[in-house]
């Protein structure tokens, strides 16, 4: 992926996208995804937040696994954010739209949603810009993971939250 902001979506690689409008606020959803990887040895797992200020999205236990694996290796380092980026990029945060969602993406060690044991990941960007999150995971290309993750919205507004590989 470019370094540059903004990062673009690939669209046949898109994994799911979130917009929660109406949903319950700071309540967490468990999601499982199964992914091919799209390349080895590495594929790169992405998470790309658009929402106005206090709006945003929380992230936590970030899982990838290989379906069938003998082994059953982890390949996502730090998912549960141990109190920091550790493994991770964060790109763009400094180039959202509006001022007051600039560098706002980040670890937070208080205030995550009800039910979860903090630290856990908090994104937000004035749309249309986004903030990408995202971690090179060691692949082989054909084969099936299993890509487990929480999120929770921050409001009853909160916009897009786009998951794709690249």
């Amino acid at each position: 992926l470019p370094s540059t902001c903004p990062v673009p979506i690939p669209e046949n690689q898109t994994l799911a996208n979130f917009t929660f409008t109406g949903q319950v606020a700071n309540v967490y959803n468990n999601y499982t995804l199964t992914v091919t990887a799209i390349s080895s040895p590495r594929t790169t797992l992405v998470f790309a937040v658009a929402s106005i200020h206090n709006t945003g999205w929380f992230l936590d236990n970030v899982s990838v696994r290989e379906v069938g694996g003998s082994n059953d290796t982890e390949l996502v380092t730090n998912g549960d954010f141990s109190g920091n980026l550790t493994g991770w990029t964060l790109l763009c945060s400094m180039n959202c739209s509006g001022p007051a969602t600039r560098g706002v993406s980040s670890v937070i060690l208080t205030g995550c949603p009800s039910g979860s044991i903090a630290p856990c990941y908090y994104a937000e960007c004035d749309m249309p810009t986004y903030v990408y999150l995202m971690q090179s995971l060691a692949t082989t290309i054909g084969t099936i993971y299993n890509l487990s993750f929480s999120i929770a919205p921050a409001s009853t507004t909160s916009n897009d939250l786009i998951v794709f590989i690249a």
